[in-house]
């Protein structure tokens, strides 16, 4: 995964943490008592040792070793076997338990059988384990002898001839001590087939006691759980949001670019903006030049900060600014800002109120004034905003710089009468978290379709609810 993409899922899960929190505490909890819900199973394992010469048909000891472990290995899930368990300590399991809970498996040490018995506590599993261990070098014992009598049979057979020749009467010395070398000769040759034939086997060790069960492990699986769903939980939100169509949080400003093909800055959000330094850059370049500035923002939560970032830029590089908030219908600017609504625009463009009466310092100290939206009365919106007062009174006010804002909360015909009026600049605001690109596009089609130049776009964080960041500010530096 790319730096983009992991930059992608990072804020995504800063974004919705609570809602990924709490999906990977239900699965872990569920997981959790899903699992305490299980008896407990425990595993106890013991080792059968043999020792296999080389045969006579060339094979070596380990071929020999190997060829035997797979041997037993197939032989011992035959009821037999698990009967033969079951006489051996474990005669409180039915057979067929006894089948599925033993195993017996061949290890890559040649000689080397591993036995491996699984139970409801820790004393069941040993007894079940040793019991098979004893059962298994038992039957290879068996089954070793019984091949080493039939092999040495016909020389046993001879040997009781030989025994029973030497018992008779009438024998001479030499007859006597012929029978005897080849009696000797045949109970030599009798060991020695026999040490190369058969396979030694070992005393089983007896199994270790297990400390811990091996199933189900509660709070190791509700920890897996939860970070398992976490990763899922991060990856579904990024799905949805790919499918709606909103901007990536990792890279919204590649995005927007991209979308619309003009310079664009991330601010931050409303409670972190980003410094004053990574701002003004952007606003020398871009917007330093330009006498009115409309500040439109496309759909998500309401907020002033584009415009206050762009009008505290340029007021501290010495610029005269004027805000003025257009959003008549439902203003913001001046509870972020923490001035009054009234007076402002609507009675200053009717002529109640003269402008330099309505017009408040920021209180930041920046420089910057601000003019309240003010309050709508028998006039309406329209007769505000499509006016030539409001042209003439920005235009008028013998500011370097005047900024125009229309919010989210603004209808779109508001926001295209402050572009009507202003064209020259428009920056549009962008919620990163819920701007969705076909609205994106949509509103910069309408903006150029009526004369618009869009010069940026400036992309925001915004937290519900309004904030006085401006005051707050001036508060802490006055403390």
């Amino acid at each position: 995964m790319g730096e983009p993409r992991l930059l992608e899922h990072l804020r995504v899960l800063n974004r919705y943490r609570w809602w990924v929190v709490s999906i990977a505490a239900m699965a872990s909890l569920a997981t959790f008592m899903f699992e305490a819900s299980h008896q407990a199973t425990y595993r106890a394992s013991t080792v059968v040792r043999f020792v296999v010469p080389a045969n006579n048909s060339g094979a070596s000891a380990r071929e020999s070793a190997d060829l035997l472990a797979r041997t037993y290995v197939e032989t011992s899930s035959a009821v037999g076997f698990a009967a033969e368990v079951r006489n051996r300590g474990a005669a409180s399991l039915p057979v067929e338990q006894i089948q599925s809970r033993l195993s017996i498996s061949a290890r890559s040490t040649p000689g080397f059988l591993s036995v491996t018995a699984v139970g409801p506590s820790a004393t069941d599993a040993v007894t079940l384990a040793d019991a098979g261990a004893g059962a298994l070098a038992a039957a290879i014992d068996a089954d070793q002898q019984r091949t080493v009598d039939q092999i040495l049979a016909p020389l046993r057979t001879e040997l009781t001839r030989l025994a029973a020749a030497l018992a008779g009467s009438g024998l001479n010395d030499v007859t006597r001590r012929s029978l005897e070398d080849q009696r000797g000769a045949l109970q030599r040759s009798i060991a020695d087939r026999q040490e190369r034939i058969r396979a030694s086997v070992l005393p089983p060790d007896r199994a270790t006691r297990p400390t811990h069960p091996i199933a189900p492990r509660p709070l190791r699986s509700a920890l897996l759980a939860l970070i398992v769903a976490s990763l899922l939980a991060t990856e579904g939100f990024v799905i949805v949001r790919t499918w709606r169509g909103l901007l990536s949080l990792g890279n919204p400003v590649g995005d927007l670019e991209r979308l619309i093909g003009v310079p664009s800055l991330e601010l931050g959000s409303v409670d972190r903006r980003r410094p004053p330094g990574a701002v003004l850059p952007f606003v020398l370049r871009h917007l330093s030049r330009r006498p009115v500035i409309a500040v439109i923002q496309c759909s998500g939560q309401p907020t002033a900060l584009p415009a206050t970032e762009v009008a505290d830029a340029l007021a501290r590089v010495g610029r005269r600014v004027l805000l003025v908030d257009a959003d008549v219908r439902s203003p913001v600017l001046h509870d972020e800002v923490g001035l009054p609504l009234s007076p402002g625009l609507v009675e200053v463009t009717s002529g109640a109120e003269r402008l330099n009466h309505s017009v408040h310092r920021s209180p930041t100290g920046s420089g910057a004034v601000v003019l309240s939206a003010g309050v709508l009365a028998e006039r309406s919106a329209m007769s505000v905003l499509g006016s030539d007062s409001i042209n003439a009174m920005v235009r008028g006010a013998g500011a370097d710089t005047a900024i125009v804002l229309t919010t989210s909360a603004a209808p779109v015909e508001d926001a295209l009468l402050v572009v009507h009026q202003f064209p020259d600049a428009v920056v549009l605001a962008v919620d990163a978290l819920a701007a969705c690109r076909h609205d994106i596009v949509d509103t910069v089609r309408t903006i150029r379709a009526v004369g618009g130049n869009l010069v940026g776009t400036l992309c925001v964080h915004p937290r519900p609810g309004p904030r006085r960041r401006w005051l707050r500010r001036a508060e802490a530096t006055r403390d």
